[in-house]
């Protein structure tokens, strides 16, 4: 029986992190359904496609948190 896929966001400001990681996932046979950097796009690429699970940054630079991020992508998820 063939297991199932596990699709990952990853919210991370600096690219080259965020790169690394989604590689490293993908060999070890992730699936990364998008790769954000900041409060806007993630919440909305949240909203077109939910994930399995969520990778997420503290510190996205200026303006709102990692925290902020995740907070309100649990609002949306409770929907």
């Amino acid at each position: 029986m063939k297991k199932p896929v596990v699709r990952i966001h990853i919210i991370e400001d600096d690219i080259i992190v965020a790169k690394d990681v989604a590689r490293s996932l993908t060999v070890a046979g992730y699936r990364i359904t998008a790769i954000t950097h900041d409060f806007e796009s993630s919440v909305k690429r949240f909203k077109t496609k939910i994930p399995d699970l969520l990778i997420c940054d503290i510190n996205l630079g200026p303006g709102k948190t990692g925290i902020d991020v995740v907070r309100e992508l649990r609002k949306i998820k409770k929907d």
